[in-house]
């Protein structure tokens, strides 16, 4: 994502350092830390925000507080300026697009509120959670083993005969299987070019006019 800064340089006064400041990489990098904070800002805003939306018994996961915290200037130089957030899942939040798994058949996605933040591997008691569908029985994801007893054997959809626990046709279901999800994608997990922009032109004059101040001495 680009921005183009435009600065009134008559209004700051002293064209000479204006002229000079303009064609620095000190300004560039003043502008950038005004864009770091302005996106930095807006994380921890989300980080709030979005959580209360989760599920009860959702456990926050700071995804956007993490966020907030890897982003950093990247570069600044003569020609312009670059931040970023070094923080893994930003980009499929914001661009979206496929989801495929990844050395496995299936993604498991949290049905549950104590699933979400989590990963499957992270639980030490869940089971294949089997559901009859047609008449059959079909592997729709992962379920609770907390509280269930005995054995009983069930038809799969291939024909095949199972053994799976006896209550697990009412378990809690923590993760449920797909094949493949596609993600839109969400401009709004970062400040609008406006917002950014703005903080730019607001970091520049803030550093002009600290130039003018010096030179008034």
């Amino acid at each position: 994502m680009s921005l183009t800064i435009s600065i009134d340089s008559s209004r700051i006064g002293n064209a000479e350092a204006v002229t000079k400041a303009l064609l620095s990489v000190e300004i560039n990098r003043a502008m950038a830390q005004g864009v770091s904070q302005r996106i930095k800002r807006h994380l921890i805003g989300l980080s709030s925000s979005r959580w209360s939306a989760r599920p009860e018994g959702s456990v926050p996961t700071q995804f956007y507080a993490k966020a907030s915290r890897a982003t950093h200037v990247f570069s600044a130089e003569q020609t312009g300026f670059s931040v970023g957030v070094d923080q893994i899942g930003m980009r499929q939040r914001l661009m979206g697009g496929p989801i495929d798994p990844v050395n496995r058949k299936v993604l498991t996605i949290p049905a549950d509120g104590a699933a979400y933040g989590h990963r499957a591997g992270e639980f030490d008691n869940l089971q294949l959670a089997w559901r009859v569908v047609d008449g059959k029985a079909k592997c729709i994801g992962l379920e609770s083993t907390d509280g269930t007893k005995g054995r009983e054997r069930i038809l799969t959809g291939s024909g095949r005969w199972r053994t799976v626990s006896r209550a697990s046709l009412g378990n809690r279901l923590m993760f449920r299987f797909i094949r493949h999800a596609d993600q839109k994608g969400d401009p709004t997990v970062l400040p609008t070019p406006d917002e950014m922009k703005q903080a730019a032109v607001d970091a520049a004059g803030q550093y002009l006019k600290a130039i003018k101040a010096r030179r008034a001495k």
